[in-house]
Order: C-alpha cells, then sequence, then structure tokens
C-alpha cells in the first residue's frame, strides 16, 4: 500500500522506468537499490532519479523535451519512445488517499464500467411512449427506412427492443415512412 500525502516541497524525486518503442521494460529493479540514489540525473544502478520544480509552469512540450533530454542525454524527441496514457485510464487520487497497486489494474477499470452511472440516452424514458414523437425515432432509422442495428444505436437490447417496437408503431398508424427516415409533421 502506497500513501499520497501533501506535498509541501517545491521539488519531487521520482524513479523513472524505461519503456522504448520495442515494448520491452528496461533498467527496471524495484525497490530500488542503493546505487540509484547515487546522483540526481545519473543511470548508475537500475533506475534514474529525476527531480521536477513545481514552481515554474510546465507545458507538454517542455515536458516532452525534457523527458527526452533525461532519457536519452540530447534535446532530440521521438514520438516512438513516449508513450501517451489516455486520460480516461488515469484515476484521479486525493491527498491523503490510501491505494492499491489493483486500483491501476485493467480489472478495477471493468469493475467500475460495470458498477458506475448508468449513461443511457433514454435514461427514465419508456421507449414506447415515444411512438407519438417520430423526430426522436427518425435516429434510430436509416436513411433507407430500415430500423439501425444496436451496435451503431449503443442501446441495451431491452431499449433495442422497445425503440423498434416504438418505430414499427409510428409507422404503422403512418407518422413515419417505411421507406426513408423522413417523417410527417
Amino acid at each position: 500500500m502506497l500513501i499520497v500525502r501533501n506535498i509541501t516541497k517545491t521539488t519531487i524525486r521520482f524513479n523513472v522506468r524505461y519503456f522504448y518503442s520495442s515494448g520491452k521494460l528496461q533498467n527496471f529493479s524495484f525497490p530500488p537499490n542503493r546505487s540509484t540514489n547515487a546522483k540526481k540525473g545519473s543511470r548508475s544502478g537500475n533506475g534514474m532519479f529525476l527531480s521536477l520544480d513545481l514552481t515554474e509552469p510546465v507545458t507538454r512540450k517542455d515536458s516532452v523535451e525534457r523527458l527526452g533530454k533525461d532519457m536519452k542525454g540530447n534535446s532530440s524527441t521521438s514520438s516512438d519512445n513516449i508513450k501517451v496514457v489516455e486520460p480516461r485510464f488515469l484515476k484521479q487520487f486525493s491527498t491523503e488517499s490510501i491505494y492499491d497497486p489493483f486500483d491501476f489494474s485493467l480489472a478495477r477499470i471493468n469493475l467500475d464500467r460495470k458498477f458506475g452511472e448508468n449513461k443511457k440516452p433514454l435514461n427514465k424514458i419508456n421507449p414506447l411512449d415515444l411512438y407519438l414523437y417520430p423526430e426522436i425515432l427518425s435516429k434510430y432509422v436509416s436513411s433507407t427506412g430500415r430500423i439501425l442495428h444496436r451496435d451503431v444505436t449503443g442501446l441495451s437490447p431491452k431499449d433495442q427492443r422497445l425503440i423498434s417496437k416504438a418505430i414499427r408503431r409510428c409507422q404503422a398508424i403512418g407518422l413515419m415512412s417505411k421507406t426513408s427516415n423522413n417523417y410527417n409533421r
């Protein structure tokens, strides 16, 4: 278990592990041994310590250039060596919180998706009541009048069945065309 605490100093030291474009993990040792603490910014041992000054504003371009300098020893950066992690895979931790390495795993992301918020487009609306609103139902019909597949609409199986039933009802009473996604106003 690791504990995140309030940072009172303006400089953070952290151990950088190297991932190259080949996908192999290089220069990795955990926990860091004494030789990694020898000099700041040196490659002695199995890791490398960098210091980050929090008093000056840092842009993404600056941080990428600095990472390239620190990893290769020169100012040329290559996009092949830098791996960008999407923000949706990063969890935000508050200060003084305790976290487990499990919190960074894909299993945790799947649990969050499974038990997270329900983001249905038809939340708390009965799709069968929409048969009188062809302007809403036309979004679920192709330009040739066919009902779109669930992969396209993004609906749950139950909501897809109910939307399809509402579309067929709307077409049966003549508010919506069976051959196109046009509707009568």
